[in-house]
């Protein structure tokens, strides 16, 4: 690959370029030229249009360069490479564990700001790969209420063993409805369901 050095302001956006580059990106890819230089090259037409590489030639000219490194595109055609790049990109799918894993190893030389993250962007990575919580069931005071009762009917059918296990369990999951706290409540009246079987209940 043949590079060319080329002065900025000789260089000319595409007018098909459908690419936007907020000053965010902007501000990012200064720092990322200050910390590394240029590493890969400005892909321009014969007469200057960018073919790739916009966003960084915006930061360039606002970090004060008069010039950059250029590859002349020599395909056979241009517009389509302007699409293709920018879409070739696109279809990457990271390893997110890994990457946090990578962060993770910079930030600890302190070297983050090197990678383009930040602290916040960090910090929004690790909470949208923390396990997103189950939903917690609607709650319906009244029909765990009746629930429970059910089972205050149920131990007077059933052998002693188990009309003390009802007992105890019915009395723990009123205390939880009386306070609102659906989760333990369910859970406790799956305990009971799995402890107190259809034979007990059918024992005589």
């Amino acid at each position: 690959m043949e590079l060319e050095t080329r002065a900025i302001a000789s260089l000319t956006p595409h007018p098909e370029n459908y690419q936007r580059h907020p000053q965010a990106q902007i501000e990012t890819l200064r720092r990322v030229l200050r910390l590394h230089g240029l590493q890969k090259p400005v892909v321009i037409q014969p007469d200057g249009t960018i073919l790739a590489g916009h966003g960084i030639v915006e930061a360039a000219k606002a970090e004060g360069w008069d010039s950059i490194a250029c590859h002349v595109y020599d395909g056979p055609n241009p517009r389509a490479f302007l699409i293709a790049d920018n879409r070739t990109a696109q279809l990457a799918e990271p390893d997110l564990e890994s990457l946090l894993a990578t962060l993770r190893l910079e930030d600890a030389a302190g070297a983050l700001a090197a990678t383009a993250y930040d602290d916040a962007a960090l910090s929004a990575l690790i909470a949208g790969l923390e396990p997103t919580p189950p939903p917690v069931k609607e709650w319906d005071e009244t029909a765990a209420a009746r629930e429970a009762e059910t089972w205050v009917d149920l131990k007077y059918r059933l052998p002693a063993s188990a009309a003390v296990v009802v007992e105890r369990e019915v009395a723990r999951i009123m205390e939880l409805c009386a306070y609102k706290e659906p989760g333990l409540a369910l859970e406790r009246m799956a305990i009971l369901s799995a402890t107190v079987t259809d034979e007990e209940i059918k024992g005589e």
